[in-house]
């Protein structure tokens, strides 16, 4: 006779709790989302109608408001600009605040219930055990001691319905985020997981962030390692990671003209030494030339990562790592410019002291908008004199480039 299979035990109050759940948690996630859209928006708006404006004064200024309307850009800016009151685009964005805040609250005691009625189902099954170890004992005394031995042990197939099955797995989750998924806001990131979007609050984020990101590529960098807790991100393991990137993306947005560069001070890098980056950052620091310049620095100096914008010869333009090494001598410092790009040479500096000032000139060179950089600055003596340029050193041959670099320290 063919054994039968067991019949799962569907719990209909369970079931219903878990759908309204989800359908909770559905509306929760689309209203956040039309909320990230109008504040995107929102910021669009108004930096569009900043650089109209700043248009419009310029044509004033020279005494050229009749040409106004021959200006693409103004023209293009003034068609995508919203005729959107920002009293009205506020209420929206606080009605729709509170929806979340309510439905939350509802979640809350939604979750409640549901670990009530899972608790009182485990009391059921648990209840049920011992009268079937009884009827086992009755029927095969032979087995009653194995059967009793088992007792607390639980069961192979539980006899709950999928659903129940599914919410007892609903807890802490850790998975590797691709850059890709990563978005960058005001205040906030959103880091897209299995088609969803998870929010974390983020003060040194800027939504500008995104429009700089698809110039670089995030070469050898790990993915970010995120904790969830249900639909909370409740912690980012490396974050450091995180928070170096936007340091960098930030300097490098100066360089599209997003905002303007600030003036360079060592104190907003001084936590970049080389133990920082040992310990946090060792995946920045991949080849030969970078490892070795990482331990001959000066250990009570930032080494100053600066994004390097590659303009080529069609106009199109990548963000390149690089990096401001401080190399400490008997009399001043050297600072030496170097790539990621290991087929770029080594450009050494020379400056009195690794100061604000010093640093300032050769960081906007960098950071500044001349294409092709090296060569400009290989063929021009008097861009030479004026950065203080004291040498390159090749990498065809490391030993050698290894000798260069040790000359420096004396």
């Amino acid at each position: 006779m063919a054994k039968q299979t067991p019949k799962k035990v569907v719990d209909t109050k369970l079931n219903v709790l878990l759908q309204q759940k989800q359908a909770f948690q559905n509306t929760i996630d689309n209203l956040e989302l039309e909320i990230a859209r109008l504040q995107e928006q929102h910021e669009q708006d108004k930096k569009n109608r900043n650089v109209a404006s700043e248009i419009e004064s310029s044509y004033k200024k020279n005494r050229m408001s009749h040409l106004l309307s021959l200006n693409k850009k103004y023209s293009e800016l003034k068609r995508t600009i919203k005729i959107t009151k920002n009293s009205t685009l506020e209420s929206k964005l606080s009605n729709l605040r509170t929806m979340v805040s309510k439905k939350k609250g509802k979640l809350l005691v939604i979750d409640k219930e549901i670990t009530n009625r899972q608790v009182e189902l485990k009391k059921q099954m648990d209840l049920a055990k011992p009268k079937k170890q009884i009827a086992l004992t009755n029927n095969k005394q032979t087995t009653s001691l194995t059967k009793k031995n088992n007792i607390k042990e639980a069961p192979s197939n539980p006899k709950f319905s999928p659903q129940y099955t599914q919410s007892v797995n609903v807890g802490k989750v850790i998975f590797d985020a691709e850059w890709d998924n990563v978005s960058f806001g005001d205040g906030f990131i959103h880091i897209k997981h299995n088609g969803r979007l998870y929010r974390k609050d983020l003060i040194q984020s800027k939504k500008y962030l995104n429009e700089i990101k698809h110039f670089y590529k995030f070469h050898n960098v790990p993915k970010l390692r995120v904790i969830l807790y249900g639909s909370i991100v409740k912690a980012i393991e490396n974050q450091e990671v995180l928070f170096y990137h936007i340091d960098f993306l930030t300097i490098a947005a100066s360089n599209f003209g997003i905002i303007l560069i600030k003036p360079f001070r060592l104190q907003d890098w001084k936590k970049y030494t080389k133990q920082f980056y040992k310990t946090n950052l060792s995946f920045v620091f991949h080849s030969y030339t970078l490892k070795r310049l990482c331990e001959y620095c000066d250990p009570n100096l930032p080494i100053i990562p600066v994004g390097e914008v590659v303009i080529n010869s069609n106009g199109s333009k990548t963000i390149h790592n690089s990096f401001l090494f401080p190399i400490k001598a008997k009399t001043g410092h050297s600072i030496v410019w170097e790539s990621i790009e290991e087929s770029k040479a080594s450009y050494v500096f020379s400056v009195t002291a690794f100061t604000d000032k010093e640093v300032q000139t050769l960081f906007d060179y960098i950071a500044g908008d001349t294409p092709q950089k090296r060569m400009t600055l290989i063929n021009s003596k008097m861009l030479q004199n004026r950065l203080k340029m004291k040498c390159r050193i090749l990498h065809t041959e490391f030993s050698a480039w290894d000798i260069g670099i040790r000359i420096l320290c004396k």
